[in-house]
């Protein structure tokens, strides 16, 4: 089954965002943390798939479900709002991107790589695979999937891999947040470089978003299938 079919056949899509506290940090102080551009742009891809008729499911990694104010459910370590073109649906989907939003200015995360950041084979913790599974298992068998994350580990591609074993189309988003201006960030970005490379093996499209174009078009890639 060929990337275009599926693309062709296709009218929902899931839109995955990570805010896990690995992704709230930033370049520099005084910019947006990886968690705040990602949130940003996740609430935009879903705003974009809606515009376009499309159905909408969202999945938030990161989020307690008590910071958010609607009822929504958790799936393992995710939470999951279905059906987001509906009335409902839409309220508790900006109830949860309000909740990433706050949660995503808390820069928490430190710099020092962790065994998780080191991996850079694609492998993932089978906790991260089951929320994978259960969480794409409730969210339209032909759905595109569109992940949106930092990519402070390689944790995110398990949707990306699960995706593509069922059939649809998998499309990394991820904001650059390492920075050149010291030798930490340095170091961060060589590593984040080295998942990025391995997250191109797992995707049908990477989109490594560093600010040379405006967010709004690469989110527009993203929902685009990673097209230009």
């Amino acid at each position: 089954m060929t990337t275009e079919f599926r693309r062709e056949r296709a009218a929902s899509a899931a839109v995955v965002l990570d805010v896990r506290e690995a992704t709230r940090r930033s370049a520099a102080p005084g910019r947006p943390t990886g968690a705040e551009t990602g949130a940003y742009a996740a609430e935009a891809a879903v705003e974009q798939y809606l515009a376009a008729g499309h159905d909408v499911d969202l999945i938030v990694l990161g989020v307690s479900r008590r910071r958010v104010d609607a009822p929504v459910e958790t799936v393992e370590d995710a939470l999951l709002v279905t059906d987001a073109e509906t009335d409902a649906g839409r309220y508790r989907a900006r109830a949860v991107f309000g909740a990433a939003a706050a949660v995503a200015t808390d820069r928490t995360a430190k710099r020092g790589a962790s065994s998780d950041a080191l991996r850079y084979d694609g492998t993932v913790s089978r906790r991260a695979e089951r929320t994978a599974a259960r969480a794409l298992g409730r969210v339209d068998a032909n759905a595109e999937v569109v992940v949106v994350s930092s990519l402070p580990d390689t944790e995110p591609l398990a949707f990306a891999r699960r995706a593509r074993a069922t059939g649809r189309d998998a499309v990394l988003l991820s904001p650059d947040d390492t920075g050149d201006t010291t030798r930490g960030g340095r170091i961060a970005g060589v590593h984040r470089e080295l998942r990025v490379r391995t997250a191109r093996g797992a995707c049908d499209a990477v989109i490594d978003w560093g600010g040379a174009e405006p967010l709004g078009v690469a989110v527009a890639r993203a929902v685009g299938g990673g097209r230009r």
